[in-house]
């Protein structure tokens, strides 16, 4: 009886125990057109030890070595479905948008569809999405206005926004305006334009020793976009880190760059532009696209890793007690795989993989998927600090897993499946039987390390092995 007792009391004890476990913060790097190998781990550090070209990312590679580097992450063949089927956890058979037209900024999230934003908001998490979203607004460059009030960042959950809303208009880095929520008025959607200036960071400027590029008397007036997005988001963190210190509430922040998508050129207007690259000895003699998409890529890299300076130092002052980086959750992906082109040439940014954007090859869905999470990813965890996991992942398994980090109900219907279960160490695993990928006139289902492509031009199938490596063709 008194083993009976003692059983059912250390069984309460555990339960409670599991209850109390915080919900994580989460913050989510989403970049644009990144090729599977443009990080170290994926092939660039292997390139630099040859004496070949490789990219500068010491950012994510310290953040690959500090968490778990996803080697078989999927996204999607293109833009528009990759943010979709991001969204809202459905694959892209599923999804509203299946693939790029101008009639996304009218279509893309229905009104019913529950988003990332809207499942967070509801669980209580301060909100934020910064740059390219791609919905609900028109292209024009100038004078832009909202098409599709239900599609918009924040009908969906996103209460704090600066971002591009067509992803025509995104094919630009100096946008003039850019989308902004809080609105300072009642429009509609909540979400106004601003000018697309770095003004209201001066004073965040002046206290970031590694923003002396900023500060640079020729940086343009109308700014860089992703200079913009990115300081929004180290605001963010710094007041949401000491929000939840203070509280306890945590944040979800999803920084989606335009970075590096085309139009590479303009990135050589900025002043000291390819400064990270004056001492590489390749870097002069490359093509001038190679030379710009590399200097995109680690520009990004460097504004990552000022924000995550700040989850380790919300304040600043050197003093880490404040940190909350251990119970944050944080995710580097990109949409779809690298364009063609020199840089995929000079660089091998795709990291051998067959195809590029655009096509349901290797190349152009599998996409560099970095997660970290010092709370749960450690030496004793299921998922290791350092290592690579090859079980195929999807972009639409993020929304039920933060819905369940969260403590929120799982939306229904999803073809996502939560990872939660193998980030947190705890309860069953549930396997995710296919993944599936289209573009209009090819497709793909990948099951395990198979895949099957579908070309209804030719009006063939074939099976064909995935090897899963950097060098499946």
């Amino acid at each position: 009886m008194k083993l009976s007792i003692l059983s059912f009391l250390l069984c309460q004890f555990i339960l409670l125990g599991a209850e109390k476990s915080p919900r994580p913060n989460i913050l989510y790097f989403y970049v644009d057109d990144m090729g599977w190998g443009s990080i170290g781990p994926n092939g660039q550090e292997a390139r630099r030890k040859a004496g070949l070209p490789a990219v500068l990312t010491p950012n994510l590679d310290l953040m690959a070595k500090e968490g778990v580097n996803f080697q078989r992450g999927y996204g999607a063949p293109i833009c528009s479905p990759a943010r979709s089927v991001q969204q809202t956890g459905f694959h892209q058979g599923h999804a509203f948008a299946d693939w790029n037209n101008p009639d996304n900024a009218k279509k893309a999230i229905r009104a019913e569809d529950l988003t990332m934003g809207d499942v967070l908001s509801k669980a209580g998490y301060v909100t934020g999405y910064w740059g390219k979203w791609g919905y609900g607004g028109s292209k024009d460059q100038n004078d832009p206005v909202i098409q599709n009030i239900q599609t918009l960042p924040t009908s969906h959950g996103y209460q704090h926004v600066l971002a591009e809303l067509h992803h025509v208009r995104a094919h630009t880095f100096f946008q003039p305006t850019l989308w902004s929520a809080p609105a300072s008025n009642k429009l509609p959607g909540s979400i106004e334009l601003v000018p697309n200036n770095l003004d209201a960071y001066e004073d965040l400027i002046s206290k970031e020793a590694s923003y002396s590029f900023l500060r640079n008397k020729s940086y343009p007036e109308v700014s860089y976009c992703d200079d913009h997005y990115a300081l929004a988001v180290l605001k963010f963190v710094k007041d949401q880190s000491k929000n939840y210190n203070k509280t306890g509430q945590p944040f979800f922040g999803l920084f989606a760059a335009q970075i590096p998508h085309a139009p590479f050129g303009e990135i050589s207007e900025l002043p000291e532009w390819d400064g990270a690259y004056h001492s590489d000895k390749h870097f002069s003699k490359m093509k001038d696209q190679s030379k710009q998409w590399a200097a995109m890529v680690t520009r990004l890299d460097h504004h990552m890793g000022v924000i995550l300076n700040a989850l380790k130092d919300p304040n600043g002052d050197g003093d880490f007690s404040d940190s909350v980086e251990k119970n944050t959750l944080v995710i580097f992906q990109s949409d779809n795989g690298g364009p063609s082109g020199a840089c995929r040439e000079e660089y091998d940014s795709n990291g051998g993989l067959k195809g590029s954007k655009g096509s349901v090859d290797e190349g152009g869905i599998r996409v560099p998927t970095i997660m970290k999470w010092p709370a749960q990813i450690h030496e004793k965890s299921r998922l290791k600090v350092g290592s690579i996991e090859m079980k195929p992942f999807c972009v639409s398994n993020l929304l039920p897993t933060f819905s369940e980090l969260a403590g929120a109900k799982v939306p229904l219907g999803l073809d996502g499946v939560s990872l939660a279960p193998t980030l947190t160490n705890k309860g069953y695993q549930r396997e995710r039987e296919f993944l599936i990928h289209e573009t209009p006139s090819t497709g793909s289902v990948i099951k395990g390390d198979y895949k099957l492509l579908i070309n209804s031009n030719k009006k063939k199938s074939k099976k064909k092995k995935t090897i899963p490596t950097a060098k499946v063709q």
